[in-house]
């Protein structure tokens, strides 16, 4: 499967093969602009615009859990690989991390010198590295 964006912020999951389109998703009020599969591809998580996240079950189109905190755009989503959490970075130079289950905000990082432009975690979960627009490649325990 293939999940694409665009404007309205409707997330679309398309047939890779045929490109027929799936699934629709209705919920962020502005623009999407990172996605990422869960590992198992049953979910994917967005981030928007609109200065949050949602977590969406693909089978149904449903949307599991909004995380609300960023105070700019969130420009980078990405799972853990225990699919548990869910890291978010944002222009507001934010990384946060998220428990998927409660929607519960774990931990919020600063230090960024400018936005978080991709992120990504390590195989076995202890860390997450962050890029910026400063050109720095951080790393987070």
């Amino acid at each position: 499967m293939l999940a694409a964006s665009g404007q309205p912020p409707t997330v679309c999951v398309f047939k890779e093969s045929t490109l027929e389109d799936l699934k629709s998703m209705e919920g962020h009020a502005d623009r999407v602009t990172s996605l990422a599969w869960s590992l198992d591809g049953k979910f994917l998580v967005t981030g928007s615009r609109d200065k949050t996240a949602r977590v969406w079950e693909v089978a149904t189109g449903s949307c599991l859990v909004a995380f609300s905190g960023h105070t700019e755009v969130v420009t980078a989503v990405c799972w853990s690989p225990d699919g548990r959490l869910v890291a978010t970075g944002s222009e507001d130079r934010t990384m946060r991390v998220w428990e998927v289950a409660t929607g519960f905000c774990r931990r919020v990082v600063s230090g960024h010198g400018a936005e978080v432009t991709c992120l990504g975690w390590s195989p076995d979960g202890r860390y997450v590295a962050t890029g910026c627009a400063d050109k720095m490649v951080r790393v987070w325990s």
